[in-house]
């Protein structure tokens, strides 16, 4: 099993047009600890896995804001009542996913999606793909192989422009929060 399969088993329980309350399934405890053991990650490694599957698919137009913002809205509860390691790039894409979700200041004449969401994944996504992320089995979901000078001065040249701060949190066992709004 690899994340890809969680995700395509992921969009067996949302379906495209339906609320998320009106769903028949939703992602259990269950789901997690099974998934974990058939992959040999951590809970924490887990939920970045599934978080970087959202964002990569998002950024392709592959996968819908609805289905992505309501598999993070699920996991939102479990990722909190977890005494192990934060996932990093979960919280970031969370985040990401939430901007989107309602109008700034009032703004009716921008799209949240577009103007919010679809930036930070887009800048979610160019770090991603510009470090190398811990792959091994059983490890965390760090960001590695790029520079906190590298990440801190691409993400203040990018995020003021739509409020976002850069936040690293350099003590972290887990690696860099690297996007924080």
């Amino acid at each position: 099993m690899e994340a890809s399969d969680i995700i395509g088993e992921l969009k067996t329980f949302y379906k495209h047009g339906v609320h998320c309350r009106d769903l028949d399934r939703h992602l259990t405890e269950a789901d997690v600890l099974r998934w974990s053991n058939e992959v040999g990650w951590s809970r924490s490694h887990l939920f970045d896995e599934i978080a970087k599957s959202l964002a990569l698919g998002f950024n392709t137009s592959e996968l819908s804001f609805e289905f992505c913002d309501a598999v993070v809205n699920d996991r939102f509860g479990p990722v909190t009542d977890t005494s192990g390691p934060r996932p990093e790039l979960f919280w970031d894409v969370y985040s990401a996913f939430d901007e989107g979700e309602y109008y700034h200041g009032n703004n009716r004449n921008e799209d949240p999606v577009e103007t919010y969401t679809r930036s930070m994944i887009a800048r979610i996504v160019e770090v991603l793909g510009t470090s190398s992320v811990t792959q091994s089995r059983g490890g965390g979901g760090s960001v590695t192989g790029v520079s906190v000078l590298q990440v801190t001065s691409r993400l203040s040249e990018i995020g003021p422009e739509h409020g976002i701060s850069v936040n690293l949190h350099l003590g972290s066992r887990s690696g860099a929060n690297l996007l924080e709004s």
